[in-house]
């Protein structure tokens, strides 16, 4: 039978087709697809205005095929705003790339992918890059499934320049394994990733990504898991050069935070925070940090790892850290405690620029771990004399230090 368009053959196929497309001329969409089918090239599909694919149901399968440019699609569940500029996928049961190659397109939510919005997203072996969000998720939308061995880069978004990963259950998981995200850009929060809910992200190394807060990534009231993960290389303007945590109730486990920058160029002072890790908050905010290694960032103020809440607030933000290390950090202390609580139980601290740690404010509990080689001092308050921590709880505040055989509650 004769079909005129692809659109029509996908029209007329059976739910499970395999469907070949190639040809020396790319194909103009959006191409429409409501039922499970396999799309296989090579071929490049392009979008705009709309996006080059548009998922309306069922699973649809992409493998050897290039998609190029595209608008989105309109969604009234977000007031009109466009989602998925090159391939749009809310409404698909499921969605797997293999080999695909999706490129520069503009939404408002998910500048290259939305993902769909209760099944998996499945990303093998692509690229995906050079795509615009107006609002979030520069290059990739995604609430669950996995990015394996693939390449996300230069995405820009006020917020998520790479991933966005939005989670709604604790079952909700994004893998990463072997895949790079990197030149992008998130211009308020979160270069190379955001993270928001209660589920789990782990893998992936997120690189060379910039913005004025959190250019590595940005952890926004979550209460779910992120794990396994490198944040290198990334640039801050503000504070966050690897991650900013702000608030909730993460935990970070097994994390690499290495030779990432706070420039302090957004800051009258230049003064920057968190060179590697930033954590704000409030009341009932409590960050998990399980063997993870900060080392070699750059911060004037907190140059490992910054712990800050309000100082009006009832309470203040608890940052427990056990294992890992706070390892030559600079230019400010490997980790500064201001108005929140601080507890380090068998975490190194050596070889910082300036102090190990400094408590300007707030509460530090701890105790083991290695403590040498810092400037200035182990733990240095802001009024009395420096201390070292030894194998019983060392409670710090401004005022100065004591053993305490208690310990935190």
């Amino acid at each position: 039978m004769h079909h005129p368009s692809l659109q029509s053959l996908l029209d007329g196929a059976l739910p499970g087709a395999v469907v070949a497309v190639c040809g020396e001329h790319p194909v103009q969409g959006p191409i429409v697809v409501r039922q499970d089918v396999v799309l296989v090239g090579p071929a490049t599909l392009l979008g705009g205005p709309g996006p080059a694919v548009h998922v309306l149901g069922g699973h649809l399968v992409m493998r050897r095929l290039t998609l190029a440019g595209g608008t989105g699609s309109p969604e009234a569940r977000l007031d009109g705003d466009t989602h998925g500029g090159v391939l749009a996928a809310w409404d698909a049961d499921a969605l797997t790339l293999d080999g695909v190659w999706v490129r520069g397109g503009q939404a408002d939510w998910g500048g290259c992918v939305s993902g769909p919005r209760s099944g998996p997203l499945v990303i093998r072996n692509s690229v995906v890059e050079d795509c615009v969000a107006d609002k979030l998720a520069g290059a990739v939308w995604a609430r669950r499934g996995v990015l394996q061995d693939s390449q996300v880069r230069g995405g820009q978004a006020p917020y998520g320049g790479g991933v966005a990963v939005r989670t709604l259950a604790s079952d909700d998981i994004v893998g990463l394994p072997g895949t790079v995200v990197e030149d992008s850009d998130g211009s308020v929060q979160g270069g190379g990733l955001l993270l928001t809910g209660p589920g789990e992200v782990w893998g992936g190394r997120f690189s060379t990504n910039t913005s004025q807060q959190g250019a590595g990534g940005l952890v926004s009231g979550a209460s779910g898991v992120l794990r396994d993960a490198l944040f290198t290389d990334n640039i801050a303007e503000v504070g966050g050069g690897g991650l900013y945590v702000a608030g909730g109730q993460p935990s970070l486990r097994d994390v690499e935070v290495s030779a990432n920058v706070v420039s302090g160029v957004g800051l009258p002072d230049a003064r920057g925070v968190g060179g590697g890790v930033w954590v704000s908050g409030g009341t009932g905010d409590r960050v998990v940090l399980e063997n993870v290694d900060v080392e070699a960032n750059f911060a004037a103020w907190g140059g490992g790892l910054m712990v800050a809440g309000p100082p009006d607030a009832e309470g203040v933000p608890r940052v427990v850290m056990s294992g890992g290390g706070l390892v030559d950090n600079a230019d400010g202390a490997g980790a500064s405690v201001v108005w929140a609580e601080l507890r380090l139980d068998g975490t190194n601290v050596r070889g910082q620029a300036g102090p190990g740690v400094s408590v300007e404010s707030g509460l530090l509990w701890a105790r083991g771990g290695e403590w040498s080689d810092n400037a200035g001092g182990d733990v240095v308050p802001a009024e009395g004399d420096a201390a070292s921590p030894g194998e019983v709880w060392l409670r710090c505040t401004e005022a100065g230090c004591v053993e305490d055989g208690t310990g935190p509650d």
